[in-house]
């Protein structure tokens, strides 16, 4: 209960058919996901993001160590930002992954707030996948799920009358920080058709029924995922001339454009497809129509 009068944000991910308040060493999990006291649903504060783009960590023990380095490693190759170990001591805020029961994070760099500069991340049992660490991680950097976008309702349906009274709440739309980037129905942050369903009947429904099988993939951070972190910790800016993307194309550490897909060029001015046909393709939705 200390954590939760801090007013702090949690999430607890994947555990889609949780039914009551489960109590951790690290505060209470009412929802499958987010979890958010009264001041937070407003939104993530100002200061959510990790100061100089630098991201402190420490692994205990029972944690899982090579998953752990690999979502460490999809984020610091795709983004410009620093990840270092320290030790337990350090003074530093930092994430500390644990192996507690499910896969939660609080949201954003909430460390630096606390008395012991401590935020728990806890990839438990069945948590260890590319695509779950990776959307534990970005929790952790600043993300909320992509249904709880403000633009959510020109995208998908949220079925209300499937979804358990207890957990509606999840559903709720916030003022987040898009930074132009484009929903995405494939992003590794959206829930899928089923989930905190009461009767067994979808919760969301893509408005094209095409992109239905696209919501809820846990493979790994799509484009748009990346793009957005690179925008929300302003990665063109060390950059002395970052170049104009065009089409959502973003600038990276590497200071060119990335483009995508179904876009090329030096700066993404040549649409060839739409950004689904390739994310269809490659979540096995449908066939690859252009592979050999």
């Amino acid at each position: 209960m200390k954590m939760w009068s801090r007013c702090l944000t949690l999430v607890y991910g994947l555990l889609v058919f949780l039914t009551n308040p489960v109590l951790t060493p690290y505060g209470i999990l009412e929802e499958g996901d987010l979890l958010r006291s009264p001041a937070s649903r407003k939104g993530a504060p100002s200061n959510w993001l990790w100061d100089n783009r630098r991201y402190n960590y420490e692994v205990t023990t029972d944690a899982n160590r090579s998953a752990i380095e690999a979502g460490i490693r999809f984020w610091r190759d795709h983004t410009c930002i620093e990840f270092e170990e320290v030790s337990e001591s350090s003074h530093l805020p930092r994430v500390r992954f644990v192996a507690e029961e499910g896969c939660w994070s609080f949201v954003g760099c909430v460390s630096k707030e606390l008395a012991t500069r401590v935020q728990a991340l806890s990839l438990g049992t069945g948590c260890t996948g590319l695509g779950t660490v990776t959307h534990e991680i970005a929790h952790s950097l600043g993300f909320y799920h992509e249904q709880s976008r403000s633009d959510r309702d020109d995208q998908v349906t949220i079925l209300w009358d499937n979804i358990d009274e207890e957990f509606k709440s999840n559903f709720a739309l916030f003022d987040t920080q898009n930074k132009d980037v484009p929903y995405d129905l494939s992003s590794v942050m959206h829930y899928g058709t089923f989930y905190f369903s009461s009767n067994g009947k979808p919760t969301i429904l893509t408005r094209n029924p095409t992109l239905q099988g696209l919501i809820g993939q846990r493979d790994r951070p799509s484009f748009r995922d990346v793009a957005l972190m690179n925008r929300l910790y302003r990665c063109e800016e060390l950059c002395s001339s970052p170049p104009p993307c065009r089409n959502g194309g973003y600038v990276s550490a590497d200071c060119v454009c990335h483009c995508p897909p179904g876009t090329s060029g030096s700066s993404c001015e040549k649409v060839l497809s739409d950004y689904y046909e390739y994310q269809l393709c490659v979540h096995e939705v449908l066939g690859c129509p252009h592979s050999d």
